[in-house]
């Protein structure tokens, strides 16, 4: 199905935040019904649709993706062991923790995870 130019610039909004309400004032739609607008936009399957494929549009475009992007926390973490940056090492820890579900909803640790610095 084709787009509005109201809906197109929708997508493209959302993809800026992935706030659907913002993305529903900045396309152009009504402040005031932004929000119930926004939802019933995301709930239409061409629109999710649209969405998808510039979100991979986006992903081809910049190479970042969930590998390079973990990859880059363990080196930047890495980096920062080796020079005592604790801080900043164990921030990079934790975000590779909760990338891989090592916590659960009460943050304590739900898998035994072994970590291997290089």
């Amino acid at each position: 199905m084709k787009l509005t130019a109201k809906q197109e610039k929708f997508c493209l909004e959302y993809l800026v935040d992935l706030n659907a309400t913002q993305a529903a004032i900045r396309a152009g739609y009504s402040a005031k019904t932004a929000r119930a607008t926004a939802s019933e936009t995301l709930t239409k399957q061409y629109i999710t649709d649209r969405i998808a494929i510039l979100q991979q549009e986006t992903i081809n475009k910049t190479a970042i993706t969930i590998e390079n992007t973990v990859r880059f926390i363990k080196e930047v973490s890495e980096e920062a062991r080796e020079i005592a940056d604790l801080s900043n090492a164990l921030k990079g820890a934790d975000m590779l923790l909760r990338h891989l579900g090592g916590y659960t909803a009460d943050n304590k640790s739900k898998v035994e995870t072994t970590v291997q610095w290089v």
